[in-house]
């Protein structure tokens, strides 16, 4: 059979690559380079043939290498740290309830951090259907809230607990050694560490210090600065001692918060013997829940 000119289909648009037929050495590798190295017009590859690059949205991928964009791709969360340079609390919930209202997209879940300028920051998670928005909204001042959008307006959600509403926060707060009722110690601070949860009236706190007091002045020992102020009619309140050690006269101690008041009180277990400073190194932590008012 002698030598004839054939087309193949070219992968790149619609070109036909002509090649000679025959048994020759350059017939046959002209052969095999056209079906070695051009695919048919019409093809499809594996999904694990995919080993670099991104998928667009429209063909099943995200657009992205990484799970944090593929969400932001997808709407489902904003990378931004969003800044609303609130002048208050109020006035930073509107915006921030503003920024939501116009940005949680339909069916979806969306997260975004909301920022605002000199009192922190909170984290933010909505959702949307047709004809409504959720937002649970976490911040450091006024723990977790929910609100729902409907017909243009937010309004809170009341979690609530035999009908009475649910309010959480956390945060830090500044335990300091004083004298109850005479001159406050002079101490140097060489570390501190103090939180505070609470759940509606209920308050946990937790704190540990270690001090060094060059100077005892007078009266009975005490530690102020409590988060929130006590409640009344209890008779004192008494919480589980961390550590109390060093420059103080008398053991073992506990702390007991008075009433209506936003100190503890470092008396002998007895409850007979309220403790003084004294100079020197000392070791000064409690830990417990009390009443709030």
């Amino acid at each position: 059979m002698g030598n004839a000119l054939i087309s193949r289909a070219s992968v790149f648009q619609s070109a036909n690559i002509v090649q000679e037929t025959g048994n020759s050495t350059t017939s046959v590798m002209s052969q095999n380079a056209s079906t070695v190295n051009f695919a048919n017009k019409n093809h499809t590859h594996s999904a694990d043939d995919i080993t670099s690059g991104t998928l667009p949205i429209s063909k099943g991928g995200t657009y992205a290498s990484d799970a944090l964009n593929a969400l932001i791709n997808l709407g489902v969360t904003d990378a931004n740290v969003m800044d609303f340079s609130a002048s208050s609390q109020e006035d930073w919930l509107n915006q921030v309830k503003t920024y939501a209202a116009n940005n949680i997209p339909n069916r979806k879940p969306f997260i975004f951090n909301a920022g605002y300028q000199g009192i922190g920051y909170g984290t933010a998670i909505g959702w949307s259907t047709s004809d409504m928005k959720f937002l649970m909204l976490y911040n450091q001042t006024n723990g977790l809230n929910f609100f729902n959008y409907l017909n243009g307006n937010w309004s809170q959600i009341q979690i609530t607990e035999n009908s009475l509403p649910i309010k959480t926060e956390v945060g830090m707060w500044t335990p300091t050694l004083m004298s109850r009722g005479g001159t406050n110690p002079t101490y140097s601070t060489e570390y501190r560490y103090a939180k505070y949860y609470r759940i509606n009236n209920l308050v946990y706190i937790s704190f540990h210090m270690k001090v060094n007091i060059t100077n005892a002045g007078t009266d009975y020992a005490c530690v102020k600065g409590l988060p929130f102020i006590s409640t009344d009619n209890t008779g004192g309140q008494a919480l589980s001692v961390n550590e109390v050690f060093g420059a103080v006269n008398g053991s073992p101690p506990y702390g007991n918060i008075p009433d209506n008041s936003s100190q503890i009180n470092i008396q002998h277990s007895s409850g007979e013997i309220a403790m003084k400073w004294n100079t020197g190194t000392t070791w000064v932590g409690f830990s417990g829940c009390y009443i709030k008012t």
